[in-house]
């Protein structure tokens, strides 16, 4: 929680905050604060403290707060610039955004996309499975996408 003053905003995780104890809010380690798919890249947020472990699920909670953006090389050419999948996952209603930001026709592995891959819903392999529903595996996936030729 936060408190107000008359002329400032001050948060106990802070270090000017009269009742933070840095001591008891370390945690060892870091922790990761979500999950990220295999063969993509992106951010990964990582909390070193109690507290900021405690709040970041919140962050994640408020899309307008935190959006997850994923850069993704798919297999073949994706027509068109931009699109959603909606394909149930496990029986679970999934959505995932995506974006084209490249495509190349020549690579050792034929024609590839580059994408930026926004989940809309949180299912497991989500962004993989999604990928593969409209015929685009990401590269390099050994569980959804079919064995890679060897490079030339």
């Amino acid at each position: 929680s936060c408190t107000f003053s008359s002329t400032t905003y001050t948060n106990p995780a802070s270090e000017n905050h009269p009742s933070y104890d840095p001591i008891k809010d370390a945690m060892g380690k870091v922790k990761p604060a979500h999950r990220i798919d295999k063969a993509t890249g992106g951010l990964l947020l990582c909390a070193r403290t109690k507290m900021a472990s405690s709040e970041f699920p919140k962050l994640f909670l408020d899309k307008s707060l935190i959006q997850k953006r994923y850069r993704a090389i798919v297999l073949g050419l994706i027509a068109g610039q931009s699109g959603t999948v909606e394909e149930p996952i496990d029986g679970k209603p999934s959505t995932s955004k995506f974006e084209v930001v490249r495509r190349t026709n020549a690579s050792p592995y034929g024609p590839v996309t580059t994408v930026d891959l926004w989940p809309v819903t949180g299912r497991m392999h989500q962004l993989r499975k999604h990928t593969l529903h409209i015929g685009h595996p990401i590269l390099g996936d050994v569980k959804y996408a079919p064995p890679l030729p060897p490079s030339a």
